[in-house]
């Protein structure tokens, strides 16, 4: 009876020293890619996440929990940059591009990042995306000016030009 009692106290005290000694390690791999700074949950923010699973791996005395993370969308919030805006052929800032009223827009192209594409090596040479707005040129008559001007600062040589507003009657 000492005996089983003295060996299960062993066994208690060797898997307790067993697992003091081993550190779990948690590494978080995003579409494939992993992720080199700490993992708080904001890297994966604005994204659908469509699995999600942990494998576990024994590194020497290091225990390697993996977690796989496949989102809907291939980009991370960490590799997102903000497009290049484009008005009437004069890039501007983000600000400006907003200012845009929707009735005077005819036509608007979005350009894919890294694209091989005529306008992106004109607009970008980072190759970010490049949202392009073209406006009508004539004023439709179902618009009447309200007397708002607003200038656009081209980015690349900044020079102005001026756009009046418009509204639906």
């Amino acid at each position: 009876m000492r005996t089983t009692l003295f060996t299960t106290i062993c066994a208690i005290l060797l898997g307790a020293a067993t697992l003091s000694a081993q550190q779990t390690t948690d590494k978080y791999v995003i579409n494939g890619k992993e992720i080199q700074e700490v993992f708080d949950g904001s890297q994966l923010e604005g994204l659908k996440i469509e699995s999600y699973k942990i494998e576990t791996s024994t590194e020497g005395k290091n225990t390697v929990r993996t977690h796989l993370i496949k989102t809907s969308c291939e980009t991370s919030p960490a590799e997102y940059t903000e497009p290049v805006y484009v008005v009437d052929g004069d890039a501007v800032s983000k600000a400006d591009f907003n200012k845009v009223n929707t009735f005077d827009i005819e036509k608007i192209d979005v350009i894919k990042a890294n694209a091989d594409n005529e306008i992106i090596k004109r607009y970008s040479a980072e190759g970010k995306g490049v949202i392009v707005i073209t406006l009508k040129k004539e004023k439709s008559k179902e618009y009447k000016a309200i007397g708002e001007t607003m200038r656009l600062r081209n980015v690349k040589d900044d020079s102005y030009k001026v756009v009046v507003r418009g509204t639906a009657k």
